[in-house]
């Protein structure tokens, strides 16, 4: 059996064990799981030094979350903290911490930590999800055909998500344990401290962009959010995102807007989502040095969002299954394969329809999202 396949099952049987395990035992393995690095963090302290405090807690922390849930995972990183805070950063003995770099390494690990948290538990929730839905589906065994294909579907999209998962986590993850590192290591602040900290802030917003495009599709998918729906110029909810955008995204890249009035009913934070989420998607998949264009018109009953660019293009076979949950734009499993499915969902829910296109390979793609056109406003 291949090596991801073996850790996927046994993951696996960790969540199902949790899912089933009552909930004072679930805290009780989420203590001891952190309680484990931590004891052992300490113990290498004569060989190791003080160098490195978190390297072991952020494993830890996942498999609190995926077996118990948020509450023992936040439970372990309170004890993580407060056992790193007395016995690794100076003064040793004391719930106190003499540097100010430490604590800044400090609220860094429980930011990150946190955010691991976040992600293990939704995607607990998920599991106990699909498991409540295989449960019913067995209950109506032969019934459908239809459901027999999207149990099986669910399956395949939960394993994708494990592996996304592992790889996602992986780049932010090292980049938050090497920042914490030379923090350590600096001793006192200046450029280099300020860099570093920049690296980590952006790393932690990643994180915490993919744990809320996690949770948005969650309450989407179970009606939970209501859209706030008014007149409002499509052009003009793309031009607000736009000047809040982080324009250095673009420094490789060149944009270009063609925008004209045109008003649908719409939630105006909605609709600046939806054009976040497609201009995101345009600049990972264009190399540097490529070109993005966004246009907005209107067309007989329609109002028309296209975001264009010349990136890696799209697969014909992908094409369809774009906006599928969990579905990558390339072969590399990068991303959660969220964005589109929540694009998707929205425009939907605005009553209209998205497509994409492309020719193929490495010659680009077009995304086009068509909203119901209503007449602008008087006065």
């Amino acid at each position: 059996m291949e090596p991801d396949r073996i850790v996927r099952a046994a993951l696996n049987a960790v969540w199902l064990r949790g899912l089933r395990t009552p909930a004072h035992w679930r805290y009780g393995v989420g203590i001891v799981a952190t309680l484990v690095p931590s004891m052992l963090r300490i113990a290498m302290i004569p060989y190791w030094g003080l160098r490195f405090p978190y390297v072991f807690y952020f494993p830890a922390t996942l498999f609190a979350a995926l077996f118990g849930g948020l509450g023992p995972a936040w439970v372990g990183i309170g004890i993580c903290a407060v056992l790193t805070t007395v016995w690794i950063l100076p003064p040793i003995g004391s719930l106190a911490v003499s540097n100010p770099i430490d604590l800044v390494g400090l609220a860094a690990f429980i930011v990150a930590d946190g955010l691991i948290a976040w992600i293990g538990a939704s995607y607990r929730d998920l599991i106990e999800q699909s498991e409540r839905q295989n449960a019913e589906l067995a209950v109506r065994e032969r019934a459908l055909e239809r459901a027999a294909d999207e149990a099986t579907a669910a399956n395949r999209a939960k394993d994708n998500f494990l592996a996304v998962l592992g790889h996602e986590l992986r780049t932010p993850l090292a980049t938050i344990i090497a920042g914490l590192r030379v923090l350590h290591q600096l001793g006192g602040p200046d450029e280099r401290a300020r860099h570093t900290r920049e690296a980590i802030e952006r790393q932690a917003n990643h994180l915490s962009r993919m744990v809320d495009d996690l949770l948005d599709m969650k309450k989407i998918v179970t009606g939970v959010v209501a859209l706030k729906r008014q007149p409002c110029d499509l052009a003009d909810a793309v031009a607000r995102f736009l000047a809040t955008f982080n324009g250095g995204q673009f420094k490789q890249h060149t944009l270009s807007v063609d925008a004209e009035p045109v008003w649908v009913n719409g939630d105006m934070m909605r609709l600046q989502q939806i054009t976040s989420n497609l201009l995101s998607n345009a600049i990972k998949y264009t190399p540097a040095g490529g070109s993005i264009h966004v246009s907005v018109k209107g067309d007989g009953g329609d109002a028309v969002l296209r975001v264009r660019d010349t990136g890696i293009g799209i697969n014909s076979d992908l094409v369809p299954r774009m906006f599928e949950l969990f579905v990558q734009g390339d072969r590399n499993g990068s991303g959660l394969g969220i964005g589109l499915a929540l694009v998707r969902r929205l425009v939907e829910g605005h009553g209209g329809t998205v497509e994409a296109l492309s020719d193929g390979p490495r010659k680009g793609s077009t995304f086009t999202v068509r909203l119901p056109r209503i007449p602008a406003p008087s006065g």
